[in-house]
């Protein structure tokens, strides 16, 4: 399960995503040229051979590309304790920003690049199916989007308020070396969720897209057995419901007694608001005594007509002839 909300992270925030998502690049694109160096090394070493009628093995090692190997390679490497690591400026030996961000990005990314050439490897075999796979491109920045995940590592029996990944209130969600982000959106039904015991996050995964951060939280949802929803607002008896059209419901005892009313929805109380106003825009509009007695004191009265045949013909008595004027 994954609930996904959009982030508004302050400038200090936004510069740590971007540090974040860079770094991650970094990591995969560091394994993906361990690993083509080697496959060609030993390419080359094994056409020397064949050319040489020697069927022995490469004299180069194979790497292994499980996540776990590359995990403690990278770990090994970023601080110094391997003998290629990067030597730094000052004399030290190892990434020097390697502080400054969570370590949870490099070890994800590294199992991220492990899965990316397990799927290489398996198609090669022919044991996956569909089109086959290619070997794993290099991350450049600009051609993909930019993504990373912090997990969460969670103790057995520590409440939610003690993990990495937590909700400080409504709105705000910390992660680590972050802290507090602000959130949109509601959070309620997760946060619920998270401190009823129901909810576990394992991971949240931060990606931009057209300029905005978003967060997917994603995690496993126990089931809920129906005899257990709503254990403590449940009645002590079996009640009867007789739904009306006023009220939603009235809830009744054994004996037939109603004991508690639930008003209407809120889009019942809506419509009517909407029809008691077309009606009174209806009756405004309707000619007569009750509409002018109606119609306030700063409504636009009616305009005068100008008169008619019949208007003339009532004013004038019917013993009265009319003649036609003499043509000059």
């Amino acid at each position: 399960m994954t609930f996904q909300f959009t982030l508004d992270p302050n400038v200090t925030q936004k510069i740590l995503l971007a540090k974040c998502a860079g770094a991650r690049r970094f990591t995969v694109n560091h394994h993906l040229a361990r690993v083509k160096a080697n496959l060609d090394a030993r390419t080359a070493e094994r056409d020397a051979l064949y050319e040489s009628g020697d069927p022995c093995e490469p004299p180069t090692p194979s790497l292994s590309w499980s996540g776990f190997s590359f995990i403690n390679e990278f770990n090994a490497w970023k601080n110094g304790e391997a003998d290629d690591s990067p030597v730094n400026e000052d004399g030290s030996c190892g990434l020097a920003w390697r502080h400054e961000l969570p370590n949870d990005i490099f070890e994800c990314a590294s199992v991220d690049a492990a899965r990316a050439l397990e799927n290489f490897s398996a198609s090669r075999r022919g044991e996956r199916s569909g089109t086959s796979v290619r070997f794993p491109r290099f991350l450049a920045k600009g051609k993909v989007t930019p993504s990373f995940r912090l997990r969460n590592r969670a103790t057995p029996g520590r409440e939610p308020s003690g993990q990495p990944i937590r909700f400080t209130d409504p709105s705000h969600l910390r992660l680590p070396k972050f802290g507090p982000v602000k959130v949109f959106g509601p959070t309620r039904k997760l946060r619920w969720m998270i401190d009823a015991g129901r909810f576990h996050v394992y991971s949240a995964t931060l990606t931009q897209r057209a300029g905005r951060w978003t967060v997917s939280l994603t995690g496993v949802a126990a089931q809920l057995d129906r005899a257990e929803r709503s254990r403590t607002s449940r009645h002590a008896v079996a009640v009867g419901v007789d739904r009306g059209i006023t009220s939603l419901c009235v809830a009744a005892d054994a004996h037939g007694v109603p004991f508690e009313s639930f008003e209407g929805v809120k889009t019942l109380k809506q419509a009517l608001c909407q029809l008691k106003a077309a009606n009174q825009a209806l009756a405004r509009t309707t000619p007569g005594p009750r509409a002018a007695s109606e119609r306030g004191p700063d409504s636009p009265r009616p305009t005068e007509r100008s008169p008619t045949l019949d208007d003339t013909w009532s004013t004038n008595p019917p013993g009265l002839s009319w003649t036609e004027p003499r043509s000059s």
